[in-house]
């Protein structure tokens, strides 16, 4: 649902931007929908996952129509939630090999863009952590 005041101005839900004019979404969701329904048991794995990013700073979740943004005071990645699992995306500097890793885009010379399909939520081990610990403090 798209929110629009009397004057025709598109709100943005309280969300905040670090650049003028960014390229957003009007459109108004909250986290609780997208873990509606049949989702609900994925909640957990989302909140291990900001528990463990909260470990190392201020973090937000922002929700939009097709995921779920985290954001320190930059975009550090996103999650899109299936019926039975959520992909985490997440920026690091480096190049990861990894059978983890389902899908790999370079966005430049310093920044690669990866995603990792999580279905349980021991999935947020160790190793994983360690890549969203990179991709919180990345410059």
């Amino acid at each position: 649902m798209v929110l629009i005041h009397r004057n025709g101005s598109v709100p943005f839900a309280g969300r905040r931007f670090r650049t003028k004019n960014q390229s957003h979404s009007h459109y108004a969701a909250s986290i609780d929908d997208h873990f509606s329904g049949q989702k609900a048991d994925l909640r957990e794995i989302f909140d291990r996952i900001l528990a463990e990013l909260q470990n190392f700073g201020p973090i937000r979740a922002e929700a939009v129509k097709t995921s779920i943004n985290l954001i320190r005071d930059r975009h550090i990645g996103g999650i899109r939630v299936g019926k039975t699992y959520l992909d985490l995306g997440f920026l690091l500097g480096r190049e990861v090999h990894s059978t983890r890793i389902r899908h790999t885009e370079r966005l430049g010379p310093n920044r690669m863009a990866f995603t990792v399909r999580l279905t349980a939520v021991e999935d947020v081990d160790p190793e994983l952590v360690g890549w969203l610990r990179e991709a919180y403090f990345l410059k």
